[in-house]
Order: C-alpha cells, then structure tokens, then sequence
C-alpha cells in the first residue's frame, strides 16, 4: 500500500485550496448561502467525476479536508462516498449532489438492518439525519425487500417524501427527518453485491466525514496557536506559558495522527485492502474523539472570548461534534469494533 502522497495530489489539494478559498468571506470561512455556487465550481473542478476522470478515497478525502478547513456547506461527503463506490454503474452521475439516508430514528447506525421497506419499488419508513436532503438532487438509502437488503434512489421532491428539519448543533450541516410513505424509488439496487456495496459506502462517507472534520481541527488548531503567539498576560505571550504549550503539542499530535489514520483507511478502501472496514471505523472512531478534544481544547486557550457568538471558534466546534455523530459515532463504531474482535477471539468448548 502507497502511503505517500504524490505530487499530483500535492497539487489536487493546492487547486482545491484556491477553488473553495474563492467562495469564502474575510472570515476564511464559506457561509452557507454559497452552497450553489461552491458546488458548481466543485463539479467543474472534477470533484464528483466518474469513470476515467473519477477520484479514489484518498484524493475525495483530500478535498474533504480543504471542505472542513473552511467550513464549508455542501453535501460533498455523501455526494463524493456515493460516487467512489457506485461510480457510473447507475447511470450519468457526474454533479449530481446526493444524500444517504443510513440512519434511523432511536436506532443505532445500522446501515445493514434498516427497517424501511421495500415493496417493488415502493418504499415505506423513516430515515434520520439525512444532510442537505432539501436541496439535492437524490437520496440514496437502505430498505429491505423481499430480496433481502436493497439501496434505493429517488428524489427529495418525489411523491410521498415528507421533509422535516432536525434541530442541530450545528444549524448548516442542515438535517433532515425524511418520512417514505408509498414513494416511488426511480432506482432499485438489490442482489447478492448490495450488503458489500452498502457497506463500502458507509465506510466512504464515514472516512470523508472525518476527514472533514480534520480539516475543521486544523483550522481552529492554528486559530489557537496565532491567538496565543498574539494575547498577552502578565507581560507575556501565553504561548510562552507551559500549560497553553503543551495543550497545544496536544492538539497538533490529535490533529496528525488523526489524518493519518483517514489517510490510511482511505488509501485501504482504494485498494480493497483486508480487513479494511474495519480500518475505517478505527479511523472515524479515533478521529471523532480527536477532533473534538483539539476543538476543546482551542476553546480553553481562546478562554472566554470563544464563548461569544461573535468568536468563530464555536463554528469550528458545531460543525466536528456533527460530523463526529454522522455515519456511526465513535462510541457506535467501537462497540461494533469490539463485537468483531471478541467474535474472533471466541474459543470453542
């Protein structure tokens, strides 16, 4: 497995630096009313190409960090996951923004055991926190038929989908409840591939949503470090202060090894490496605590000033935590963990 980045993506990372960075106000940050427009330029950048032109895991998480770096709200992770596993295999879906419903109300992440149905083409349940669904162009979710497990394809604006917007921490990552009562699915995927393809594309979105996030961590990591090369206490900097130093070696550590491991579970999933679901829930458990510990701890060097709605720290922190409980938890993705290690460890009497 290549471990190191080549000069192409280097570059990638540069072009998507400047593309997103175009978008984004003097705050450095994209607001959410830019959502249209950054995702034009995101297509046309050959973000979401298929095909010849497609991107693998570690090129989509590279663009995924520049996402979160800048706060950006677009539906790139599911948009991105849906394309590197499904490819062109249904069709032209070269800019076409997607949602995946793979969650349910009071249930645990189970994208494997939904409790939606399937009945021909008709589809019956409910699905949860679905990102985006109000303004892209098809949702992709799991229900199960008479086959067994089926992904199924329809638009939100489709006959019998019911929209209904979450509360959230984090108000632009924008979820929605979606409601399925008799609605029609224009497309149906369902043979002995599904569970598989299901799978790889929980762990596609699992792995960008965390790389994502470490782009987040990034961003309010170097806010803290140029605050506290800049606020003064007691004639000195507090960078100078051991306490704000090592929380701070703290956070870069996080931040790196938390990159690291997205790198590694996306470059696992290009290759179809063994074992590599697993890898991906290791890196999407580790990099949800990691995150979210370099954003408390950014907030703590800020002190009370990143407290006020004014501060943007409080941005960086909404936007982890969501991401951290989108696609499994780390909680979710350590039991599983867990549960497949002990399975294997299980000695017969």
């Amino acid at each position: 497995m290549e471990l190191q980045l080549t000069s192409e993506q280097g570059m990638l990372t540069e072009a998507a630096e400047e593309l997103v960075a175009h978008r984004c106000g003097d705050d450095g940050i994209a607001r959410a009313d830019e959502w249209g427009e950054l995702w034009g330029d995101l297509v046309e950048f050959g973000a979401l190409g298929t095909g010849d032109d497609a991107l693998g895991t570690v090129d989509l998480a590279l663009i995924a960090r520049v996402v979160g770096e800048r706060l950006a709200t677009v539906p790139f992770v599911d948009s991105a996951a849906f394309v590197v596993v499904f490819g062109s295999t249904l069709g032209d879906t070269t800019g076409v923004s997607s949602a995946l419903g793979l969650s349910e109300p009071g249930r645990s992440f189970a994208p494997l055991a939904p409790s939606t149905t399937l009945d021909g083409a008709r589809l019956n349940g409910v699905k949860s926190a679905v990102v985006h669904a109000n303004e892209v162009g098809c949702i992709a979710l799991t229900a199960t038929g008479s086959h067994g497990l089926a992904l199924a394809i329809l638009s939100p604006a489709a006959a019998g989908v019911e929209l209904e917007e979450e509360g959230a921490l984090d108000a632009d990552s924008r979820p929605f409840t979606v409601t399925f009562d008799d609605a029609e699915a224009e497309h149906v995927h369902a043979d002995e591939s599904t569970p598989e393809l299901v799978e790889r594309l929980a762990a596609s979105a699992a792995v960008l949503a965390a790389a994502e996030a470490v782009g987040a961590a990034s961003s309010v990591l170097a806010l803290a470090r140029d605050y506290a090369a800049q606020r003064r206490q007691f004639g000195h900097t507090i960078g100078s202060f051991q306490a704000v130093r090592h929380m701070l070696a703290d956070m870069v550590v996080l931040t790196e090894s938390a990159w690291s491991s997205v790198l590694y579970a996306a470059a696992s999933l290009d290759e179809a490496a063994p074992g590599s679901l697993q890898t991906a829930a290791v890196a999407k458990a580790w990099a949800s605590r990691g995150t979210l510990e370099v954003a408390h701890g950014a907030l703590q060097v800020f002190g009370g000033i990143a407290f006020t709605e004014e501060h943007p720290a409080h941005l960086y922190l909404r936007r982890i935590a969501s991401l951290g409980s989108r696609y499994g938890s780390a909680a979710e993705h350590e039991r599983e963990l867990g549960r497949a290690l002990a399975h294997q460890l299980e000695v017969s009497t």
